[in-house]
This record gives structure tokens, sequence and C-alpha cells, in this order.
């Protein structure tokens, strides 16, 4: 499924970028899949997730996009999320052959915020059975030597519908500063006679990349690109 984008032209150039390059890439069943990295203390932690959706951050002009990834709250890195106000994000798009690195804000949704609570009610709902089921049954990152599935799996059918579990935590990601790289497609040469590269220090294309990054000037909120090769 593509997700489409409503920013005028020109306006969120990180959100256009993000969701072209998911688009390009839908056919890959891993291609949403995006790798978070937090550091509390001095110790680093990192998780896998998928981008679940992408929303504007109200009160920015539609200038902040938020990155929606879904965890379970027993995980050893969702503690160590807790304790962070920042992270970084970074994705690889194989058929569009782009990366993006993310410095971000991260926010956990609340379920005392009535707004947080309706939009983990629709997260929630959307998940298929297994991936609900998932929350349920094992505790993640720990030994659960006596485990009893009949337990388990009446404590699962027996909650309400559309009602969340309580290990389902919804994550909000808000880069403010991106690198973007977009790296070249493989060189066919058609001519073997033909020197592969100009000379030994530049071949023929290189990446490409830039830096996008978020600024509030003057009660004006934008991005800027520049590129950096």
């Amino acid at each position: 499924m593509k997700i489409s984008s409503t920013t005028p032209a020109n306006v969120n150039i990180f959100k256009q970028a993000i969701i072209k390059s998911l688009n390009e890439n839908t056919q890959l069943v891993f291609s949403r899949k995006l790798t978070v990295s937090c550091n509390h203390d001095n110790f680093p932690a990192i998780e896998i997730s998928d981008i679940r959706d992408i929303i504007d951050i109200p009160n920015t002009d539609n200038q902040l996009t938020g990155i929606i990834c879904f965890f379970d709250n027993r995980t050893n890195f969702l503690n160590f999320l807790k304790l962070c106000d920042k992270c970084s994000l970074s994705i690889y798009f194989p058929l569009s052959r782009e990366k993006y690195i993310m410095f971000s804000k991260v926010r956990l949704l609340n379920e005392n915020n009535e707004k947080d609570l309706e939009y983990l009610n629709k997260y929630w709902s959307s998940l298929n059975e297994e991936e609900k089921l998932q929350y349920e049954t094992v505790d993640k990152d720990s030994i659960k030597p006596n485990l009893n599935i009949t337990e388990d799996l009446i404590r699962y059918t027996a909650q309400e519908k559309y009602k969340f579990s309580v290990n389902f935590s919804v994550a909000e990601f808000i880069p403010f500063e991106v690198e973007f790289t977009i790296f070249p497609m493989p060189q066919v040469i058609a001519n073997l006679r033909r020197q592969k590269f100009e000379s030994l220090l530049k071949p023929h294309k290189m990446p490409q990349k830039f830096l996008m990054k978020y600024t509030e000037d003057n009660d004006k909120k934008e991005w800027i690109s520049h590129q950096l090769n």
C-alpha cells in the first residue's frame, strides 16, 4: 500500500522524499524496516522496527513529520527508549538505492492523553490477529521456562474488541536533521575496452549526499537542504 502525501510542493522536503522512497520500494516486504538507536548513560541500544505510519505534527505548519513505529513494552530496548528524548533512525532502500540517517526527537504515545488514546486504539485495530497475539504470548527479552500457552490464549481472546494490549506501545519519531544519500546505479559497460573509471580516484558516478535540516527563524518554520559533495 502506498502512502499518499497532501503536503504542498516545495514545503516539507523531508516528508516528500521519505514518502517517495517508500512508494518506490513498496514491492519489497522489508522496505519499511527501520533501525532505531538510542544512548542512555553511554550505553547504546539498537532495535529494528517497521514504519507503520507517517503523520504531520500539529502546530508546525505541516513542516515536522512523525514516523510511527510499534514496540513491545516488555523489551529491554523500550526501557532505554523511555529514558531518551532523542535518538537516531536509519533506513536503506535497495530499489532506489537511497539511505536516510535521521536525528530525531522521540515521544511515546500516552494512554492518559485523549488524542493519543484515539491513535493507540486506531493502530492496535490495524494489526492482524497474528500480530496482536505477539503482544500477548511470550514475554519479550526474558526467560519463561513454564510457558502456559492455554492461559495466554485465554487471556488474549478475552480482550475487548479494539482495546489494545497493555504490552503495546507506539513511538513517534520526529526527525529534525537528515543525512540523505543517493547511490548511483551499478555501471554497465558495453565496450569492455572502455575504462571503468576516468581515474583511480574519480569514478564516473559518485554518490550524492544531502543534509536536510528543520529550522525556525523569525517564526518561519521550514526545511533547508544543502548538498555535501
